[in-house]
Order: C-alpha cells, then structure tokens, then sequence
C-alpha cells in the first residue's frame, strides 16, 4: 500500500475530466495500492492529538483499492481519526487535491454519540 499524502501546486487544476495528482501516482507506481490521504490538513494540525472531548478529526481517504481502504481506515481509526472513504482516486482524489479541492483545509471533527444527542 502506497499512502500519497503529497499536493501538487506546480501542476494545474484538475477539472472533471483531467487526471488528479494521486492517478499520476498510481501511473508511476504500478502495482502499487495507492491511497490519497493526509494531505488537506496542516502537518500541525495531523500531529495534535485527534480525539477531542466533543469527537475526533477527520480524514479524507481516497483510492480505487478496496480492501486497502479498508485495512487502511482501520489503522487510522485506531489512532483516533474519524476516516470518510470519499471514493476512488479520481473523484473522491479531487474533492481534497490542491489547488482546487473543495474540503482542503477543512478542520472537521466527527461528533461522539454523546456529543450528537447533547446538539439535538
């Protein structure tokens, strides 16, 4: 497995139908189970503790493997992050790629059970 936690800001914007930086990582690593992940957050906000009294911070995981994912969200779960599968490589990769993804930089914590039923 192969986590590509890497931004391109030298290439350009990926639209729709270019290919993302994480495809370009899959190309270039064949054979490789490539998984786009800890790259939308800062280096300082990764390194805090991810469990908070009210949840815990969230990761975006994106690949086309998916037993790799799934093996790969349980790690991450077991260090305390709360991991959304946001798809493959080409979709779920261009919602948090720079320069253009639409949740980088987005600081987000998944609520506790207790913590949902205190905000109803």
């Amino acid at each position: 497995m192969l986590v590509d936690a890497t931004n391109d800001y030298t290439g350009p914007p990926s639209g729709p139908e270019g290919e993302t930086s994480s495809e370009v990582v899959a190309r270039r690593a064949p054979g490789a189970r490539v998984l786009k992940a800890f790259n939308h957050l800062f280096a300082a906000t990764l390194a805090a503790d991810p469990r908070r009294p009210e949840g815990n911070r969230v990761l975006f995981v994106s690949g086309d493997d998916e037993e790799a994912k799934k093996a790969f969200t349980g790690l991450l779960t077991d260090l305390g992050f709360a991991p959304i599968d946001l798809g493959g490589l080409a979709d779920g990769g261009r919602l948090h790629q720079v320069p253009s993804g639409p949740l980088l930089g987005q600081d987000l914590l998944r609520l506790t059970p207790a913590e949902r039923q205190t905000r109803q």
